[in-house]
């Protein structure tokens, strides 16, 4: 099954809601969201869900259906190994699934940004922009939660650009920027985003109309 082209946008446009954000931390967090390609999670952190029976992890499984689709994430007690819902949880206040970004995951010496136990429990270390190399590590942590940081940067794009836009949007746009416009090769890309298949990283690169008519007429 092809898979659909996330929903982007230029570097131009996103400057263009970078000049309009006025909180450092909003303005810190999108711009990392842009030129890192972070997720959410790595920026802010993301808490360890415990389930409330046994006050164990939760277990978060996924399956597919007999046609190869994706079907919705099972939670699981890791103790008791009973089927979660929703009000089977409880958030730590302690413990955290994910880091979020601190002053000190920046080593502004070697350009680097250290991830700490990413997506998939991943480490990942990823060069650090020119546009973010000054004051970045200024307003570290963020202290926001995923949901506020979602809500600003969704009413700050509508307001800009009259757009609907998710902040993993960010990401999404951050691997069609460097591929589309900085030219960066498909494996440098996979690398930067922390991709484990070549394929995911593949749906960045798409051909606008345009770019075959200047072609034709070269």
């Amino acid at each position: 099954m092809a898979r659909k082209l996330p929903e982007i946008i230029t570097e131009e446009e996103f400057l263009k809601i970078l000049k309009a954000t006025t909180n450092p931390k909003h303005k810190l967090a999108f711009a990392l969201g842009f030129y890192q390609a972070m997720r959410i999670s790595e920026i802010v952190g993301l808490k360890k869900e415990i389930s409330s029976c046994c006050q164990a992890n939760v277990l978060k499984v996924k399956d597919k259906d007999e046609y190869g689709r994706k079907k919705p994430q099972k939670l699981i007690c890791s103790q008791c190994h009973k089927e979660l819902v929703y009000n089977d949880l409880r958030r730590s206040k302690t413990e955290w699934s994910i880091p979020p970004l601190r002053p000190e995951n920046v080593d502004k010496g070697q350009k680097i940004i250290r991830i700490k136990s990413g997506k998939g429990g991943k480490d990942r270390n990823i060069p650090i922009s020119p546009a973010l190399i000054r004051g970045l590590d200024k307003n570290l942590p963020i202290k926001l939660s995923p949901r506020a940081l979602q809500i600003a940067f969704k009413k700050k794009a509508k307001e800009v650009l009259g757009k609907d836009l998710h902040f993993h949007g960010l990401r999404h746009s951050s691997a069609s920027h460097y591929l589309n416009v900085k030219k960066w090769n498909l494996r440098e890309v996979q690398i930067f985003l922390g991709h484990s298949k070549l394929d995911t990283t593949q749906i960045y690169t798409h051909i606008r109309p345009e770019q075959l008519v200047n072609k034709m007429w070269d």
